[in-house]
């Protein structure tokens, strides 16, 4: 039975007998159970069984391969004829699987960022190697300070380790693709930052790098208001180490909004100082980012005198312009009421009565 490969679906057949052989010797599948994703006409089912594995899954989303794996292969294999983005791949056994895929190139970053954003704290796989374009897969592996680096580096590097095993040319396939193609192993990091809810991490990231670092304006305003520096120094190569990078960048859009919940439900709020993510001197930024939220610019003025005075219990001597209170006073050019932005230019500095800056 001979079936073409359809160019709606991404089909090209690997039949390079060298690269199917090195591909199943990247792990030990010996008595594994392992799944197969795109088996295609089973060039490479015929490898992986070669190994004697427990047990082969292959998920063909094509009716007429599918039918044609039945004919080859009758009972050696489990046939999953379905789309691979609409399979629970955690559903498919109880047992951690190894995973081979031949994915198509049209939707090979979709399929990745599934399996990354859905994955808990439990992998229900112990290894994926997994075919890309190589452009694709040069990104993937890419790390900082690298013209690659962006999305897909972020999100695969979060939970999964990632080594490039060879570059594949296109006459390793039929029909010949185009360009060349890569292989990459992934395997489970031990230790990897728990977020809440990982679809953030792959909204932000989404956002930022698809107009790189040319225009950050407009992605900062999309996903946080007025851009917050806790993810604008995110996106600064090398300002923070990389096990931060994937937390600063998803907690960036909780901060506004947890800020504005509180306010709103009464909850007392005093400007603080412990903000490392600020330069020296730049804290009046936080003014600006507390009125965005929702609160009064007087009020933002208040949490950072009277209140503050009051959580010290210093009410009697300072957080306000009275006779008797600490000579503390600054002052700015403009009524913040109106501009709160003046508050990050203080024009006039008194302390204790002496004047340090006029």
């Amino acid at each position: 039975m001979f079936i073409k490969a359809k160019k709606s679906l991404g089909q090209n057949f690997l039949i390079d007998r060298e690269v199917l052989e090195k591909i199943v010797s990247i792990t030990d599948i010996t008595n594994k159970e392992v799944l197969e994703i795109g088996p295609g006409s089973g060039n490479l089912t015929t490898y992986i069984l070669k190994k004697k594995p427990k047990k082969l899954y292959v998920v063909e989303k094509d009716d007429d391969l599918a039918i044609l794996l039945k004919e080859k292969f009758d009972t050696e294999i489990e046939i999953i004829n379905d789309d691979i983005l609409k399979v629970s791949e955690s559903t498919i056994s109880d047992q951690k699987l190894s995973v081979f895929g031949n994915l198509p190139y049209n939707i090979s970053t979709e399929i990745l960022s599934k399996w990354i954003l859905n994955i808990g704290s439990n992998f229900w796989f112990d290894s994926l190697v997994l075919m890309f374009q190589k452009e694709v897969a040069d990104r993937i592996i890419s790390e900082f300070n690298n013209s690659n680096y962006g999305r897909l580096s972020i999100l695969s590097s979060w939970k999964l380790n990632v080594k490039k095993i060879l570059d594949i040319k296109p006459q390793s396939f039929s029909p010949r693709p185009k360009i060349d193609s890569s292989l990459l192993l992934f395997t489970p990091k031990e230790n990897f930052f728990e977020l809440k809810d990982p679809k953030n991490l792959e909204r932000i990231t989404r956002i930022f790098f698809s107009q790189r670092r040319k225009m950050l304006k407009k992605p900062f305003n999309q996903v946080f208001n007025n851009g917050k520096e806790v993810a604008e120094k995110a996106t600064i190569n090398g300002f923070y180490p990389d096990i931060v990078v994937p937390k600063a960048l998803a907690v960036g859009p909780q901060i506004q909004e947890t800020f504005a919940k509180a306010y709103k439900k009464g909850v007392g709020i005093s400007f603080g100082t412990d903000a490392g993510v600020f330069k020296h001197g730049q804290n009046g930024k936080e003014f600006g980012f507390m009125v965005a939220a929702g609160m009064p610019a007087m009020e933002t003025i208040q949490s950072a005198t009277i209140t503050n005075a009051m959580l010290l219990q210093m009410e009697q001597k300072i957080g306000q312009i009275q006779k008797g209170f600490f000579a503390d006073i600054i002052a700015v050019d403009e009524d913040p009421t109106k501009n709160i932005s003046t508050m990050e230019n203080v024009v006039f500095v008194m302390k204790e009565g002496i004047v340090y800056k006029k």
